[in-house]
């Protein structure tokens, strides 16, 4: 595999990657009301200045509403309003202290700020908090791989893993070992995230890729019969997604071995 190969297979395994950055779950109590059932709506749809606007309007007749104050946050961050963002989870915060969400979403503002040992902080005051929310390990340890901490990001996901053996998890180890270049631990894992989820559709897009490029270092016969279950098994799930990968990575006589 020559390098200009490898480093778009690397783009494109990272760019796949699965992160949790989800609102403040329970920070109150409280059935959620029609208005903020509307926030959300709005958010959902794409309307982030009606959304906060509305979630304005809630805090304005309870401005100790730790979920509203978060949600507007999300929000903010979403619109690129940094310093407002930062400001609303400060609020959720004082208001829902133990709330392992609430860090994970401050900590992601502050990678946006390129504040990352802020963010290494907020992450591992969540696991303080909350040390049975395996979101935290999944979003630290890919925190760490962007830091090139590898063996730290492996130590996390593992850690998510045991809180919570899910796909999506196994899956963000399989990329950290492509960077690691353990190739076999790599596609074992993606299977690993198959047995959880048959219909994963990035872990059947980077293992084609993995076997299309003998990432695993099997021989070519044995890779490429790997390659066409794995392809054939994105086509069948997502076409449109298969397509993409045709166009970018198969020539035309791949295409055709692909097909008989």
């Amino acid at each position: 595999m020559n390098l200009q190969n490898s480093k778009k297979v690397y783009s494109l395994l990272l760019f796949l990657f699965i992160q949790y950055f989800s609102g403040l779950a329970s920070a109150e109590p409280k059935i959620i009301n029609i208005e903020f059932q509307k926030a959300i709506s709005l958010e959902e749809s794409g309307q982030l200045n009606k959304a906060a606007d509305e979630y304005r309007r809630l805090l304005k007749s309870n401005s100790k509403n730790a979920l509203a104050w978060n949600n507007l946050g999300l929000i903010q961050q979403k619109l690129n309003k940094l310093d407002k963002a930062e400001m609303c989870y400060q609020k959720a915060l004082k208001l829902a202290p133990d709330e392992a969400q609430a860090y994970n979403n401050f900590a992601s503002l502050k990678i946006q700020k390129a504040q990352f040992k802020d963010a290494e902080s907020l992450y591992l005051q969540a696991i303080d908090k909350q040390p049975d929310y395996p979101y935290t390990y999944n979003n630290l340890a890919h925190y760490y791989h962007k830091q090139k901490q590898f063996f730290k990001a492996v130590e996390y996901y593992k850690k998510a893993i045991d809180k919570a053996p899910i796909a999506e998890f196994y899956y963000n180890l399989g990329l950290i070992y492509f960077d690691m270049k353990k190739h076999d631990d790599m596609i074992e894992t993606f299977y690993e995230a198959l047995e959880k989820d048959p219909n994963f559709i990035n872990a059947y897009y980077s293992l084609s890729l993995a076997y299309l490029y003998n990432l695993n270092e099997q021989s070519r016969e044995k890779s490429n019969k790997n390659f066409k279950f794995a392809f054939r098994k994105l086509s069948e799930l997502a076409p449109s997604r298969a397509e993409e990968f045709s166009r970018k990575f198969l020539s035309s006589k791949q295409k055709t071995k692909v097909n008989n």
